[in-house]
């Protein structure tokens, strides 16, 4: 079942209609039928079933227009979920490429010799 205010437009649409065949029908009521009151009433009726459909579709009038704002507002935080984690993929590639980047140009500890000197004591030297 649909709430009031989308079935509220339905029932404004076919209230006319119903009062054009029962003043025909019911009071012996007579309907123009020439060229431009007819071209006018199948006008309106057009008019009236556009604004019916219109209506219909409104998340506004059916109801809907919190789980619309709530739909879009999921897909703005799944938007931004994915640009973070996009930066955050590019910022561990930075720091990735700065670590491998320093290994390479870390200059290695100095070697330590141990060499005997003529006097027959050894002393360790650093190269």
């Amino acid at each position: 079942m649909a709430p009031l205010p989308a079935s509220f437009s339905a029932l404004v649409t076919v209230e006319p209609l119903t009062g054009v065949v029962l003043g025909v029908t019911v009071l012996r009521g007579l309907l123009r039928v020439g060229h431009l009151p007819l071209l006018a009433e199948v006008g309106g009726l057009g008019v009236m079933l556009a604004g019916v459909a219109t209506l219909a579709a409104s998340p506004i009038a059916t109801g809907q227009l919190a789980a619309l704002e709530r739909r879009r507002e999921e897909g703005r935080a799944y938007q931004a979920a994915s640009a973070l984690e996009r930066l955050l993929s590019e910022t561990e590639d930075v720091i990735t490429a700065c670590r491998t980047s320093l290994a390479d140009h870390t200059p290695s500890p100095p070697s330590t010799t141990i060499s005997a000197p003529p006097n027959g004591r050894s002393t360790a030297s650093t190269s």
